[in-house]
């Protein structure tokens, strides 16, 4: 069972760092084709918290290893989804395979660095600790 994060906690500037993290990415006009793509996500407490509040749930880890945010196949939380899926097809490493292509590319030193700065000011959750682990451990 998904457990409830609370927002009661939930700094404005913290809020504030991580839009601007947001705010300074690379734009990309998404033809909306990489669902087969979302598979299970690392994500940050105040991006978890942000969503439950907005959307009443979390992403779970699937058997199929989809993302569960996915509706239909288009991202039900895209406005707060978190800054491991804006990442996805700006990075040199995560290019989209159906020829979006982003305003820069950026290259993986700088996404990893965004991913730091995001993470110093909110670590990921237990949950997604434990995700990526198992995955970890999942590959040969």
């Amino acid at each position: 069972m998904a457990r409830t994060i609370s927002l009661r906690h939930v700094n404005k500037d913290k809020v504030a760092a991580i839009e601007a993290v947001y705010a300074g990415l690379p734009r990309l006009a998404c033809k909306g084709l990489c669902q087969d793509s979302c598979g299970p996500i690392g994500l940050t407490e105040i991006e978890a918290r942000r969503i439950e509040k907005k959307f009443h749930r979390l992403p779970v880890l699937s058997a199929e290893l989809r993302c569960s945010l996915l509706v239909n196949g288009r991202c039900e939380v895209y406005p707060l989804r978190p800054l491991i899926c804006r990442l996805y097809g700006l990075a040199e490493h995560m290019r989209c395979p159906h020829g979006c292509a982003p305003d820069r590319l950026l290259t993986q030193a700088e996404a990893n660095a965004l991913l730091a700065r995001v993470s110093a000011v909110s670590p990921l959750t237990q949950a997604s600790i434990e995700m990526l682990r198992l995955l970890r451990d999942l590959d040969p």
